[in-house]
């Protein structure tokens, strides 16, 4: 039987990154299709408790079966206040359905923001198919991580729980002697 099920892949990636958040780590989740909405109504710390409830909440997600406007998801991402004023970390799980965005415009638009915050993309399908290809570029011009979800490969929880931990180690973007 072959499975495949983006929605499903980016719900477990996104659980995968919530069983590895380190305990002070602040955070949202923005959900994104044809609109957009926050799981929470502001950043929350990641206590065992908020954690869990968000858990909850992202195994009930389901597909709505619009479009997604990646773009829109993105702007809507670095345009949010958080409670501290610290860089964002983004992580961004998408697959193929990229219609309602211009690949070209989102990733100038990460590129454009990765001064400050950093992408660390996580590609659900094959990697020879163009969401792989563009959750490598993503994390790539957002000076972040990629991992391309495939629940074959044995090391996928590690290779999710290793980018989560590296996602809030400072690192020099723009150096110059």
């Amino acid at each position: 039987m072959k499975r495949n099920n983006a929605l499903e892949d980016g719900k477990n990636a996104l659980l995968l990154c919530l069983k590895n958040i380190q305990k002070e780590t602040v955070f949202n989740i923005l959900v994104y299709g044809e609109k957009q909405s926050w799981l929470s109504e502001k950043s929350i710390q990641a206590s065992e408790i908020n954690v869990k409830k968000i858990i909850e909440v992202v195994r009930g997600l389901q597909a709505n079966m619009s479009s997604k406007n990646l773009e829109m998801a993105l702007r809507a991402a670095y345009n949010y206040k958080s409670t501290n004023m610290l860089p964002k970390i983004i992580f961004l799980i998408t697959d193929s359905n990229l219609e309602k965005s211009n690949p070209e415009v989102c990733l100038e638009l990460i590129r454009k923001n990765s001064r400050f915050h950093k992408v660390c993309a996580i590609g659900v399908g094959k990697p020879d198919e163009k969401e792989g290809y563009f959750a490598l570029a993503a994390a790539e011009v957002g000076k972040g991580h990629c991992e391309i979800y495939d629940e074959k490969n044995p090391n996928l929880a590690e290779n999710i729980k290793n980018m989560v931990q590296r996602a809030g180690i400072p690192t020099i973007t723009n150096f110059k002697l």
